[in-house]
């Protein structure tokens, strides 16, 4: 036979089995809960195979929400600065439960200060106005009073 022609049905590989495809997806990187149960459900998996496959990586350990919490914010935090309320929503946004998320956060962010983290911010918008800069802060996540300390550096300096 040429590698050109479709193989039939008896040659073909048996299906992955959901078990199988969530442990490949978690083996490239950490996944919360929720997102691998969409991924599975996305390619057509049965309910109760998923729910059997991820209860079985959560018994193995491969599966943990609060460790894939913590490289998530880790992982944002090395593309960036962003505040607490912004990684906080994102976390909750991907199915992390609010005790593991502050968990995190506290853990991750205990050696980052947000004034730090919106100092780093705002160098990245030396021109902007202040309305501006404000914004751009509070889109990041951070909160008014540091938004408010930020402002009042620059005027300072200015």
């Amino acid at each position: 036979m040429s590698w050109s022609r479709r193989r039939d049905a008896s040659q073909r590989p048996p299906e992955i089995d959901a078990y199988e495809r969530a442990l490949s997806l978690v083996a490239r990187r950490e996944h919360f809960w929720r997102e691998l149960e969409i991924k599975l459900r996305q390619r057509g998996y049965a309910e109760e195979s998923i729910g059997e496959a991820l209860d079985r990586l959560v018994e193995r350990g491969a599966l943990d929400d609060a460790r894939a919490a913590r490289a998530f914010v880790r992982e944002r935090l090395r593309r960036g600065a962003f505040g607490r309320r912004r990684l906080e929503a994102e976390l909750r946004q991907r199915g992390v439960d609010g005790a593991q998320a502050t968990a995190a956060l506290d853990e991750v962010l205990e050696d980052s200060p947000e004034i730090d983290r919106a100092r780093a911010a705002a160098a990245r918008r030396p021109s902007a106005e202040t309305a501006a800069l404000a914004r751009y802060l509070e889109r990041r996540g951070f909160a008014a009073a540091t938004i408010a300390s930020i402002l009042a550096e620059r005027r300072a300096k200015a």
